[in-house]
């Protein structure tokens, strides 16, 4: 659920996050970066924040799967903007949480 008050937006878990099953949950949110519709971009952009911010030992096994939602959304990123010039380009993503900071960089070849 999403509360909506004077400080910004934020998702009310009816769960604890650190019993989640993050194998399932994690590679869901960062696949779901992809979305520009409200409220999907936000609950994905603000559900992977919350879960690496909760994570801890648990994020890093899950890593690998977490590689292709990331090419995939430089790939969106980098067509919408027409970012093409050649066959190949370079995406750097980042993420930074309280306690997380995840920096990737991949050669795109289409």
């Amino acid at each position: 659920m999403v509360d909506h008050n004077t400080r910004g937006n934020r998702i009310t878990w009816k769960v604890d996050i650190g019993t989640l099953d993050y194998q399932h949950f994690l590679p869901l949110f960062f696949d779901g970066l992809s979305e520009t519709a409200h409220p999907y971009a936000f609950l994905a952009r603000q559900g992977c924040h919350d879960l690496l911010d909760h994570g801890g030992s648990k994020i890093l096994p899950v890593i690998p799967q977490l590689i292709i939602p990331i090419k995939s959304e430089c790939v969106r990123v980098r067509v919408l903007s027409g970012g093409y010039r050649s066959q190949r380009t370079h995406c750097f993503f980042s993420l930074e949480t309280e306690y997380v900071s995840m920096y990737f960089t991949f050669t795109v070849t289409l």
